[in-house]
């Protein structure tokens, strides 16, 4: 899905960021779940990594990156989380 999806903007000149999220697959990252900074820095490298490998075999730049859900929430309230 990512590869097709970044073809897919590349064709039509859309810039592409990455959306990382929690994983948690039941409440679609809305659930929020308790993680050390080591986890939470780890979990978005992987998540943000995938994408600009996609990107990178395209030659396109990653142009922004956007937490999902309550990832989003947590960082604002907790500047830990934030810098991780």
């Amino acid at each position: 899905i990512m590869q097709q999806t970044v073809k897919l903007c590349k064709q039509y000149n859309i810039a592409v960021g990455a959306h990382p999220g929690l994983p948690d697959i039941q409440g679609f990252g809305r659930g929020e779940i308790e993680m050390s900074s080591e986890e939470m820095t780890a979990m978005t490298r992987c998540q943000v990594g995938a994408l600009t490998a996609f990107l990178d075999a395209e030659g396109l730049p990653l142009h922004h990156v956007k937490p999902h859900g309550v990832l989003y929430g947590m960082m604002y309230r907790d500047e830990d989380v934030c810098r991780a």
